[in-house]
């Protein structure tokens, strides 16, 4: 065992000498060390473990190994020593960053990293880092692997490609030899095949020293190759003459590593090998065996194929004599070569001489009708690819200058990888029976033409064009003379075979009567006309029809007339004449829907047919209007799934009933539009009869909208108020009644509160009461977005107001009366030249329980906790409490206080951005919004429209503005001028923090502080801030525009005097208050009052920016007015500004 003895000596008490031993066991101490130093030895990669300071403290046995250096050089010294000089100092820094956030990481994995030898040498490798953490003691471990091997490798093998991979068949094998033998310097290095026998190799290539030698064979009995050549791959480093003791040779030339690997053909059978000797240890085992293995892969494919060949050379001999026996001509390419062999009778196929085609394929690509080449091309590359059928038809230009058309087959050979070898197949002359199988598909063509009644001018277009392409030489034209005398020509080339004169003669010659005359006619005017040597002309005309047709056929001197094309040319004109005959019936025919087009499609009323089934048939352009349905959508859809709401379901499918009964009917009902909106209207019904049968019926329905609206507007006026069109006393009161049973039900708590105007009166008695009903027009204006459903807000007389909340406690009712009373404080009222600050003071009433209540009691309740606090000095909210509310609202107020103060100080306020982006999806500067948020003390976030309100009533937002401009300004002066270009930054000031008289001081300093581009800054003031504090805007405006800085008004159209202060102001950005964008794709004065604004901006040549984009269809509003930029979730949901940095 391992023992540890400690002795001291010491004094008895009576003076006499005495010595205390402490002996410990340190055996398993010493046992665990071993088994650590066991295991670092036994890595194959070097293992470096260092202090803090990057001093090694132990090292294995690999590290000596890869370095060079003893341990005992190592332990103690910098672990710089072991990389190149140039890399030391950077590595000392990068070792100090490590050691602050230590962690698992490999490096040098794609780019090697590189090491130095004791001797000075570098070469490459790789390292992976990890943390050790001891008793008190932080170290690293450090895995070094050289990578000397495996980029040698990686060299050879490039090498390989470039000077071996080029060559093929037997010029490969020897190529190979002589690179394998010279490069990993072996005594020899052979490619042979197993003979017939199967117990002989019989080499085809041997390499010596980088040379060849003579081929030889040798028996395989008692040699390492038997086992390679039995499918089991040999690689001995060395010994091999102990191992394969009766091999004799291995004796004669001294033996002492060899290499062999199978060889193998298309069916995986073993065929050869590649192995050799080496008189030395063989180097680097692994990379032999990798190259051994590449080269067998390759070796085996050219064997395959040399074989291939030969068996085709020797089929090559039938092939020529089975090609003498058949009409068809054959070819067959050689895909290496790309040299192909034509049988004799493809020449004869096309009226060449045989050289003339030679063995270049191109040759006969040349010939191929330019129609045809893409669909051929791609046949021929899906047969190479994929083994698709290879049987296509085309043409081919024949030696007189014509084209015939050829059917040809043909299948590709492959090797034992896949490879095309050869592709052979036959070519055949299939013109005369695609004539006849054109001529049946023309007459097929014109037939299922005709019987889709076309217009007349596209099936003469079809016919003309079709004999053409049929018949070559041959010219069809056709002349159509209508009603007025202007002739049209099918097709259009053919009117230059026409002069003007010969076509006015048209024009006159053609008889009036019907008349379908086979015989030919002597017309000199058409004799004359160039091109038409050979001509026949024939009338063709209908009595009832105005049109008269002429169509002739002309013909080249050498093409004769068959039998065939007489037949074809006869069912042309018994076509064209019934053609004639349907133009009158189509007349009148069209003339009539066309008025019933007509009546349909303009008339002031919403129309519908449907058939039987009460599925849609046609709708007219006014029931598109009315119900929002277009006709695609409509057309096949039962009209109940289209307008028919839930509750009238009943009643349609009654009214449908009737109608297809033969009766009319007559109702007025609702119906529903697209969006679910309810229209009212009146229905008339009536079927459609054809041929005595009900087919189907219309409907037509009158929008009784006006009239609807007209009574709604009187039943609306008695229960609003005339001027600020809220509710008015009576419709608060019965809503509030409403209200107070569902709560008495249980479905939740009701609160209501009560305001009125402080000293308004004085507005009246010294503005007049014009100025005063202004003013509260413009308070509900300001107040309604406030409260939003499904609360209440009315007008419950002169200059008092009330809010129903519904599932409102009592919480919810103050940070109501909070809101109303910030958003009235928040800017002054200006009419015409006079400014009002109006202030309210607020009574609630919260109700647990309405069961117990009447409503004019809780109003009554309301208005004394209004009355009370009027009292207490105005301006404030006053709960109905028997309790001492006063005490209980100032506890309010102070908790406020506390909870901001409090977030201030323990840094709980969080930066958030969002992007602005062009709403026309252009790339431009970055652009953004800070954005801010507070974390609750339990870790909650909350958001803005909470604290920012209480801030500005206690007049803390200046400190939090000054908070977020001083982390605005630091974060951006950390990135660097050079980050900061193309980039805008806008940042919100409050109206109070306007009238800090040190903010323009401290703005300039943060600049100067943090080297912040003032062209980054974007300062946003809202438009009420701006005017309630107009003065002090100005004069930061201004500072700010002389640094460079631009100016964002924001949330502009929610002030009442907006333009009027906006000249003066002269903003870089107008940010159009998202009031007006939320509902801009849904509310028409929305829209309009956007694309007002914006064209305000536009004209100051200011830039425009909506806010609260939130869905796609409020962006393509936004781009059809031409809106600038725009800000929402559509385009950027918040994020934390810290991530993005």
């Amino acid at each position: 065992r391992f023992l540890e003895s400690i002795a001291m000596p010491m004094k008895s008490a009576d003076g006499e000498t005495q010595v205390l031993s402490i002996t410990s066991d340190l055996t398993r101490l010493v046992r665990e060390d071993e088994k650590f130093r066991h295991l670092l030895d036994s890595s194959p990669d070097a293992m470096i473990i260092t202090d803090a300071r990057g001093v090694m403290r132990i090292v294995n046995r690999a590290c000596e190994t890869v370095f060079g250096y003893t341990r005992y050089e190592l332990i103690g010294q910098p672990v710089e020593m072991l990389l190149p000089e140039r890399y030391r100092g950077g590595h000392v820094h990068h070792r100090e960053q490590y050691g602050k956030r230590p962690r698992v990481r490999a490096m040098g994995m794609g780019k090697p990293l590189k090491g130095m030898r004791k001797g000075g040498k570098e070469f490459p490798v790789e390292v992976a880092l990890g943390p050790i953490h001891g008793q008190g003691e932080s170290m690293i471990c450090a895995t070094v692997r050289d990578l000397t091997g495996v980029r040698e490798f990686e060299i050879a093998l490039k090498d390989m490609a470039d000077t071996v991979a080029v060559y093929t068949g037997q010029d490969y094998f020897d190529e190979l030899v002589k690179y394998l033998s010279s490069h990993f310097d072996l005594h020899i290095a052979i490619v042979g095949l197993v003979d017939s026998s199967g117990e002989n190799i019989e080499t085809c290539a041997v390499g010596c020293g980088g040379k060849l030698e003579r081929n030889f064979t040798y028996p395989l009995m008692g040699t390492p190759c038997a086992h390679v050549v039995r499918d089991r791959p040999r690689f001995h480093e060395s010994d091999i003459r102990k191992t394969y003791p009766q091999d004799r040779w291995f004796q004669e030339v001294g033996a002492e590593g060899y290499a062999g690997v199978p060889l193998y053909d298309a069916d995986g059978t073993v065929i050869g090998l590649i192995s050799a000797i080496s008189k030395v240890h063989l180097p680097n085992v692994a990379g032999v065996e990798s190259f051994f293995k590449l080269s067998a892969a390759r070796a085996s494919a050219e064997l395959t194929r040399l074989r291939q060949i030969e068996a085709i050379q020797e089929s090559r001999s039938r092939y020529s004599r089975a090609e003498s026996g058949t009409s068809d001509g054959l070819w067959d390419v050689n895909m290496q070569t790309q040299k192909v062999y034509y049988s004799p009778r493809v020449s004869e196929l096309l009226g060449l001489a045989p050289h003339e085609l030679g063995d270049n394929p191109e040759i006969l690509w040349a010939r191929l009708h330019p129609d045809d080449v893409l669909a051929t091309r791609e046949a021929h590359h899906a047969h190479l690819q994929r083994n698709a059928v290879f049987d296509v038809q085309y043409r081919l230009r024949h030696a007189d200058g014509s084209y015939r058309w050829f059917r040809t087959r043909g299948r590709v050979t492959r090797d034992a990888a896949g490879n095309p070898v050869r592709f052979s197949g036959s070519i055949a002359d299939i013109t005369e029976g695609k004539r006849h199988q054109f001529q049946l598909m023309a007459e097929n063509t014109w037939l299922a033409k005709f019987a889709e009644a076309p217009p007349l001018d596209n099936l003469l277009e079809t016919i003309a064009s079709s004999v053409g392409n049929l018949f070559e030489g041959v010219t069809l034209a056709l002349w159509l003379l209508d009603g007025e005398g202007e002739v049209f020509v099918f097709p259009e080339t053919a009117r230059a075979h026409m002069s003007a004169g010969a076509l006015r003669a048209i024009a006159r010659e053609v008889p009036g009567k019907y008349l379908l005359d086979s015989a030919s006619r002597e017309w000199p005017w058409l004799k004359a006309a160039p091109g038409f040597d050979r001509m026949e002309a024939r009338t063709v005309a209908d009595e009832g029809a105005a049109e008269r047709m002429v169509v002739a056929i002309s013909y080249p001197p050498e093409v004769p007339r068959q039998q065939h094309e007489n037949h074809f040319m006869e069912s042309a004109e018994r076509l064209l004449g019934l053609a004639l005959a349907q133009v009158s019936q189509k007349r009148e025919a069209e003339r009539q829907r066309l008025l019933f087009e007509n009546l349909f499609a303009s008339s002031p009323e919403a129309m519908v047919i449907l058939d039987r089934d009460d599925q849609v048939i046609n709708i007219n352009p006014r029931f598109t209007e009315v119900f929002q349905f277009g006709p695609e959508e409509s057309r096949g859809t039962p009209l109940n799934d289209l307008i028919v709401p839930a509750e009238f379901a009943r009643e349609a499918r009654a009214l449908s009933s009737s109608a297809m009964s033969g009766t009319n009917v007559s109702r007025e009902t609702f119906r529903c539009r697209k969006d679910g909106s309810l229209v009212p209207v009146s229905i008339l019904g009536a079927p459609i009869t054809v041929n005595g049968t009900e087919a189907a019926y219309f409907a037509v329905y009158r929008d009784q909208s006006s009239l609807h609206e007209a009574a709604q507007r009187l039943d609306f006026q008695s229960r609003h108020d005339q001027l600020t069109g809220l509710p008015n006393r009576y419709e608060f009161e019965r809503r509030l009644r409403n209200a107070m049973s569902m709560s008495a039900e249980g479905e939740g708590y009701i609160g209501v509160l009560y305001f009125d105007l402080d000293q308004f009166k004085v507005i009246n008695d010294t503005a007049g009461h014009s100025h005063g009903d202004r003013v509260l027009v413009e308070v509900v204006r300001r107040l309604r977005p406030l409260v939003p459903a499904p609360h209440e807000f009315a007008r419950l007389g002169g200059d008092e107001f009330g809010v129903l909340i519904v599932n409102g406690r009592q919480e919810e009712c103050e940070h109501m009366a909070q809101e109303i009373q910030h958003r009235l404080m928040q800017a002054p009222f200006q009419l015409d030249e006079r400014v009002f600050t109006v202030t309210a003071s607020f009574g609630i009433v919260a109700i647990e329980d309405g069961s117990q209540l009447d409503p004019h009691e809780v109003l009554s309740q309301a208005d004394s906790a209004c009355f009370l606090a009027k009292e207490r000095g105005r301006n404030r909210v006053q709960m109905h409490d028997a309790a001492d509310m006063g005490v209980a609202q100032r506890r309010e107020e102070m908790d406020w206080i506390s909870r901001l103060n409090e977030a201030l100080v323990e840094d709980r306020f969080r930066l958030y951005y969002q992007r602005i982006m062009p709403v026309d999806g252009s790339h431009g500067s970055e652009h953004y919004e800070i954005l801010l948020r507070m974390v609750n003390q339990d870790g909650a976030m909350v958001p803005p429209g909470v604290f920012i309100p209480p801030a500005e009533r206690f007049n803390l937002m200046p400190r939090i503005d000054r908070w977020v401009l001083e982390s605005v300004f630091r974060r951006l002066g950390e990135r660097g001028r050079e980050a900061q270009s193309d980039l805008v930054v806008a940042i919100n000031i409050s109206g109070n923090t306007l009238s800090d008289q040190g903010l323009s001081e401290f703005v300039i300093g943060l600049f100067e502080q943090h080297a912040v581009r003032p062209q980054s800054i974007c300062f946003e003031i809202t438009e009420t801030a701006a005017i309630g504090n107009f003065e002090d805007a100005l004069k930061f405006i201004a500072v700010v525009r002389e640094l460079g800085s631009s100016v964002a008004l924001d949330d502009f159209g929610s002030g009442l005097s907006s333009f009027r202060y906006l000249k003066e102001i002269a903003p870089d950005y107008l940010k159009i208050d998202g009031s007006f964008v939320r509902e801009i794709a849904r509310s028409r004065t929305d829209y309009s009052m956007v694309e007002a604004i914006n064209r305000v901006g536009k004209t100051m040549g200011v830039r425009t920016i909506a806010e609260f984009v939130e869905d796609a269809e409020i962006l393509e509003a936004l781009r059809r007015i031409g809106v600038d930029l725009a800000q929402g979730y559509e385009m950027h949901r918040p994020e934390a500004w810290e991530h993005k940095l």
